[in-house]
């Protein structure tokens, strides 16, 4: 964020990865409006295609598919491990190195 120009910078490509991120967090603190509202973004517009530039596979990969794994564990709502494993396929092609040792940034569009 610029303090001063009161301007932020989506690193994510426009996924809501703050949404994805926060979903555990709002579940374990009760707050059950807030998660419901979290959770029909998920269903309803989470699209992966919109991040039609390159993002840090490691931060997808933690707060991406950790935050949606966290919220089906807690939940038990499907929708959060399909996109989840939709992610991770998406992720894939970025470990397909020759060491093994992915991208440091892939564009999962």
């Amino acid at each position: 964020p610029q303090p001063l120009s009161r301007q932020g910078k989506d690193s994510f490509g426009g996924i809501g990865m703050t949404v994805l991120d926060s979903l555990t967090t709002l579940w374990l603190m009760g707050l059950r409006p807030e998660f419901e509202e979290a959770a029909a973004f998920v269903e309803a517009e989470l699209d992966f295609n919109k991040a039609d530039v390159e993002v840090s596979v490691f931060e997808l990969t933690i707060r991406g598919i950790g935050g949606l794994l966290g919220a089906h564990a807690l939940s038990q709502r499907q929708v959060f491990v399909e996109k989840a494993q939709e992610l991770g396929e998406r992720l894939l092609a970025a470990f397909d190195t020759p060491s093994r040792i992915p991208w440091p940034k892939w564009n999962v569009a």
